[in-house]
């Protein structure tokens, strides 16, 4: 996982890395190949519950940096319906995935987070920032991305959760990037 830090050791044959252009160790030598984030699509399955009956509007499970809580700040003060918070893992945070509409992705480095591919296995839309991974289509259509949307700054995130609401339904496989 090369998105923190360079795992470059002596000893070591070949690199897989997980993110292309990775923060701390982008993928640029032959000894290096991008094996990209994915899914088991056996555990991260679509959910039962209809996009416009599930109960949370925005879910964001993950490690709360500062960035991370005033965003879900901004969130509750425009009363968007959220589950949130670290901690949730196994059935617990599938189950938290399969009742939200939008999967909220708030990199912490510029990054594609295993939560995009999880969430979108099961049926979340997924609004993330700009990263690096994310960048083009040519790299969107390598990590078989094409239904997500794009905040370029974070107090655009209201109105963007705003506006993915009032489409009855937009399953992250179907969907089209809206806001770019």
């Amino acid at each position: 996982d090369n998105h923190v830090r360079n795992v470059r050791r002596t000893g070591i044959a070949h690199y897989f890395l997980a993110h292309y252009h990775g923060q701390a160790q982008p993928v640029q030598f032959p000894d290096e190949t991008w094996l990209p984030c994915a899914t088991d699509a056996t555990v991260f399955t679509p959910s039962p519950i209809a996009w416009d009956k599930r109960a949370f509007d925005v879910a964001m499970l993950g490690v709360m940096y500062p960035r991370r809580a005033a965003i879900i700040e901004q969130l509750k003060g425009a009363g968007i319906k959220l589950a949130y918070g670290t901690g949730a893992i196994y059935e617990e945070y599938a189950s938290v995935y399969q009742n939200a509409r939008i999967s909220l992705c708030v990199s912490s480095n510029h990054d594609v987070a295993q939560r995009i591919f999880e969430t979108a296995g099961m049926g979340c839309h997924i609004l993330t920032d700009i990263t690096d991974d994310l960048s083009d289509e040519r790299t969107n259509s390598a990590l078989g991305l094409s239904g997500f949307s794009v905040h370029q700054n974070d107090d655009e995130v209201v109105d963007c959760v705003k506006r993915l609401l009032t489409v009855d339904s937009i399953p992250c496989q179907q969907a089209t990037k809206m806001m770019q």
